[in-house]
């Protein structure tokens, strides 16, 4: 079914063109190098690749952990484990909505490091869950956090860009963001195998650190940068 899935998607994406048309000439990997060094370089871009894969450990670690947890220790099986992401889903979708309909902007920092604190809170719940109940709620309070995330951290990235390098720097700056989430993934496992209070701590420790990373790091609002305009010292 993910195949499928997938296959659907991609069978959608294809009629899709680009309204400004190709452009010709550019060497792949030229231009993903150049990219790389635009978001190095650019201030708000690798404040957020820093904060957020940060915090993205702790997502790595829920990832592996609830399963875990609900199977082995709570008794559930595995469609319980889908129904309780479905609810994290369904929780995401309503808070970025409202997330949409309030606006960001000029609040995004704020947004992106509350919602890091928020899912400290939701793995707190789940680190001290003695039911399926107890479970969902956590899965709740993680959906509510990181989909006006989400929100703030795609209106923020758009906003300070140059439109230039949107498809480039956006691509490097999205998987430098979520590259804590496989890494966190990573390390749940033997984590778990040792204690899940443990593995739940550290998820919040990172969740925490994250939080704090992006308020900190987080230039104050200034326009779009253009390559080699000002990265260096915006």
């Amino acid at each position: 079914m993910t195949a499928v899935l997938y296959l659907a998607a991609a069978l959608a994406i294809v009629s899709v063109r680009d309204p400004f048309g190709g452009v010709a000439g550019r060497h792949l990997l030229r231009e993903a190098a150049a990219a790389v060094g635009y978001v190095v370089r650019h201030p708000t871009l690798r404040s957020l690749a820093i904060g957020i894969s940060t915090g993205n450990l702790a997502v790595g670690i829920v990832v592996v952990a609830v399963p875990v947890l609900v199977v082995q220790h709570l008794g559930g099986d595995a469609a319980q484990v889908g129904q309780l992401w479905a609810l994290l889903g369904v929780a995401g979708v309503c808070a970025g909505l409202v997330t949409g309909r309030l606006g960001t902007h000029g609040r995004e920092p704020v947004i992106v490091a509350g919602a890091f604190v928020g899912l400290g809170a939701g793995i707190l719940i789940l680190a001290t869950a003695g039911s399926l109940a107890s479970v969902a709620a956590g899965m709740v309070v993680i959906g509510l956090s990181l989909a006006p995330m989400d929100v703030a951290l795609f209106s923020l990235r758009q906003r300070r860009t140059d439109p230039a390098w949107f498809g480039r720097a956006f691509a490097v700056s999205m998987y430098l963001n979520y590259s804590g989430r496989p890494i966190g993934s990573a390390i749940a496992g033997p984590l778990i195998a040792v204690s899940f209070t443990f593995a739940f701590g550290l998820g919040i420790v990172f969740a925490l650190v994250g939080a704090l990373l992006i308020y900190v790091l987080v230039p104050a609002e200034h326009g779009a940068v253009a390559a080699g305009e000002g990265l260096a010292g915006s």
